[in-house]
């Protein structure tokens, strides 16, 4: 009973975890490549 439980309560922890880092990442992705044309347009603007 309790190693089942446990077992459901790792296995909970785990999906959570790779969620939340999947999400972090695609922020993260996001965020670089919105500063990375930022950066591309400013350049042209100034040439």
């Amino acid at each position: 009973m309790t190693k089942n439980f446990t077992d459901k309560h790792l296995i909970i922890n785990v999906l959570t975890f790779f969620s939340w880092y999947s999400v972090e990442k695609m922020l993260w992705s996001t965020k670089l490549s919105v500063i990375v044309r930022l950066n591309i347009v400013t350049k042209t603007k100034s040439i």
